[in-house]
């Protein structure tokens, strides 16, 4: 995960490597997407109640 300062704000960047294309394909039918996308919107919507 790599932090960038972007125009006043904060750019984050999420990098996974898997061993192999089947690898990544059984995560993601397992939900990885849906889970990152819901911890990020999480997350965002902490940070907004903390401002």
């Amino acid at each position: 995960m790599t932090l960038v300062e972007l125009e006043g704000k904060t750019k984050i960047i999420s990098r996974a490597q898997y061993a192999s294309a089947e690898a990544l394909k059984s995560v993601m039918e397992m939900g990885m997407e849906q889970g990152i996308t819901e911890t990020w919107d999480r997350i965002e919507e902490h940070l907004q109640s903390i401002q």
